[in-house]
Parts: C-alpha cells; sequence; structure tokens
C-alpha cells in the first residue's frame, strides 16, 4: 500500500502514476485477504469492484488527456477550461481512489479500516495488524496528494499559447465518461453491493456448497495405479490391434 502510494507521487506521466495506484490497489485486496474474517472478505469483495472500475476510468481518462496533450507527462497545465467534463471525471475518480466520502472507495476502505480494527481489538490481534491499518490510512492520504498534483498540474493554471489544445473526437471521450459515470454509481448503489459481496464472502468462507455443486454428493472413486501386469495387457492389445489392421490392408 505504501510503496504503491510513495511511487505514484514520485512519477510526472499519466501511465506510471496510475500504475502505482494499480500497485496500492493490490496491497488493500491483499490486507483485507490477509485478515480472513468474513467482514474482511466482504469488504475485499467490494473493494475489488470498486477498484476495477476506477481503474478503468483513470485509464481512460488517461488516454484522452494524452492525446489532447500531446504529452505523457501530467504537467501540461491549462486544460480545465478546455475540457471541464474530463476534470470533474478524473477528480471524481481520484476522491474514490483515495477513499473520500462519498464516493464508493470510501465505503470500501472503510469495511476494510473497520474489519482491522475489529481483528486488532479481539484476541486474535496483533501488532502487525495494528501497523497494516496505520499503513492503509497514511496510504490513502499519500495517494490522494498524489492525484490532486496530477489534477493541479493538468487541469489547473493557464494553457501555454505556443502549445494548442488537440481536439479529441468525442467517440474517444465517450468511454471514459461511462467508465467515470459507473465509478460514481457504486456510491448510489451501495446497498446492493454490500449485499452481493456479504453473499460472495459467505461462499469464500463456507466453500463447501461450491464443491458439492460442482462434483455433486456422490463419492468420488479413485482408480488404482496401474500394475505390471496391467500395462502388458494393454500393450499386447496394442499389438493385436496393429496385426488386425494389418492383415486388413493386406
Amino acid at each position: 500500500m505504501l510503496y504503491g502510494a510513495l511511487g505514484a507521487v514520485s512519477q510526472r506521466e499519466w501511465r506510471r502514476i496510475l500504475s502505482f495506484t494499480v500497485v496500492g490497489s493490490v496491497g488493500y485486496l491483499a490486507f483485507g485477504l490477509g485478515l480472513g474474517t468474513p467482514e474482511a472478505l466482504r469488504a475485499t469483495v467490494v473493494y475489488l469492484a470498486v477498484s476495477v472500475l476506477v481503474t478503468l476510468a483513470l485509464f481512460l481518462i488517461a488516454a484522452v488527456a494524452e492525446r489532447a496533450s500531446g504529452t505523457r507527462n501530467v504537467k501540461a497545465r491549462g486544460f480545465l477550461e478546455a475540457m471541464p467534463l474530463l476534470a470533474a471525471c478524473f477528480l471524481l475518480c481520484a476522491l474514490t481512489v483515495a477513499g473520500l466520502p462519498p464516493s464508493g472507495g470510501f465505503i470500501a476502505k472503510f469495511a476494510l479500516v473497520r474489519a482491522g480494527l475489529a481483528q486488532a481489538s479481539g484476541p486474535q490481534g496483533s501488532l502487525l495488524t495494528v501497523i497494516a491499518v496505520v499503513s492503509a490510512l497514511v496510504s490513502s492520504l499519500i495517494t490522494l496528494y498524489a492525484l490532486l498534483n496530477v489534477w493541479r498540474g493538468f487541469f489547473w493554471g493557464k494553457h501555454p499559447r505556443e502549445e494548442p489544445v488537440r481536439q479529441v473526437p468525442l467517440t474517444q471521450r465517450l468511454p471514459a465518461y461511462l467508465a467515470s459515470a459507473l465509478v460514481a454509481s457504486l456510491s448510489l448503489g451501495a446497498g446492493p453491493l454490500l449485499a452481493f459481496s456479504g453473499t460472495v464472502a459467505r461462499e469464500l468462507g463456507e466453500p463447501e456448497r461450491y464443491i458439492r455443486g460442482v462434483l455433486g454428493t456422490a463419492p468420488i472413486v479413485i482408480p488404482p495405479p496401474p500394475t505390471g501386469d496391467d500395462v502388458q495387457k494393454k500393450d499386447g492389445q496394442k499389438e493385436s490391434g496393429q496385426k488386425t489392421r494389418t492383415e486388413e490392408e493386406k
């Protein structure tokens, strides 16, 4: 989590920054899976859904930004006036990645931190769990700082007159807008998402039902390994079959 957040701060290109945010997201998923409690698994499923959608939206926004500026560097400045809707979409996704309310990222990260605190205060709590919770909170703040720097560097300020804004067709901007709308819908549909993730978490915690559905209830019979006599019989059958085919061809 911290590695991804610090890596995002140190980069100046769209794809590198977003790639480090993906690294941080993997850390949050590992944090939830490492806790292993039903509440943590539920929060992990929610975070996975949020992370996939917001990552998709951010990379689509980055593609539009790179095409409009003609560079991968985020310090192009002054694109707020030319692309206000794209700026709003990026700000929404940045708040979602950082886990600030009222975004879906806040719901997911709040559930993860709550699960971590519940385990840390319980009989199975340890210092490692406390460190993981603190790392999750600090990483969110660092990630917010990194993405707000991107927003300020690319959208804020005055655009240089010697570098005209390149027009990006609506067909290339529309996927970024649609993906951002899906990100926004996560906070509106938090109730159904939490209910569905609870069902998935129960299935993950008790896989017997899934195993019965795939393998059935009948006992599985594993045949014994072949012996030397069985191998000789199969070889004899193959040789006799080959002789029969040879005679028929003649």
